[in-house]
């Protein structure tokens, strides 16, 4: 979840989601006519947002699908839609940011590299994560080693503009990194095998 200017959770969400790139539509906005949608409204205390396809909803395992965000108030107004494209593929279980080129995602597809997924990733905090505290407190994410990779780029998600900035590169071996924060709430870790496979997002809440 993202949060406004006030610091607070933002619960509602419409998930656009098609064959096109955001680019491609800013180009032709009668491209958006072909998208789909599905809107969502959360308690505020989720860690992970899923979106749930079904058969009804009619996509093609074979095709490239480009997904937007927008973030909406409590009125329903939407937001700024989010400018990175994600992108999916039911065929093979692809997916990832920015623009499919027809020979990446096959290269990352066939590539042995890491299946993040299958990790194990934990974390602790010092002082603890979750209690109120004044000062620093020093994150550690653990992992179990996954055959494929040698290497782990770890990213850590601006609140302020939901890029994801790399952290380090760290050996696939060392299943631990350690980073002092600052600041309370969501902190969304990305971790990335350095030849391809399979990239994880994972949570931390500071209290």
């Amino acid at each position: 979840m993202i949060v406004d200017e006030l610091g607070g959770k933002i619960k509602k969400y419409t998930v656009m989601y098609g064959e096109y790139t955001m680019d491609q539509i800013i180009a032709d906005t009668n491209l958006i006519n072909s998208a789909k949608e599905k809107t969502f409204d959360f308690t505020g205390t989720e860690t992970v947002l899923d979106m749930e396809l079904n058969l009804y909803d009619g996509l093609d395992p074979s095709k490239v699908y480009y997904v937007r965000v927008i973030p909406k108030d409590a009125n329903g107004i939407g937001g700024q839609i989010s400018t990175q494209d994600m992108r999916f593929k039911l065929a093979d279980q692809t997916y990832g940011e920015g623009i499919f080129t027809g020979t990446a995602l096959t290269a990352t597809h066939e590539a042995a590299g890491a299946n993040m997924s299958l990790a194990n990733i934990t974390h602790s905090c010092n002082p603890d994560c979750t209690t109120p505290t004044q000062g620093n407190k020093k994150i550690t994410l653990s992992w179990i080693a996954v055959p494929g990779s040698d290497m782990v780029d770890i990213y850590l998600q601006d609140s302020t503009n939901g890029i994801f900035n790399r952290l380090a590169t760290v050996n696939m071996s060392d299943e631990k990194y350690e980073l002092q924060t600052s600041r309370n709430g969501e902190h969304i870790f990305k971790f990335v095998p350095d030849n391809g496979g399979t990239e994880v997002h994972y949570i931390v809440n500071i209290g």
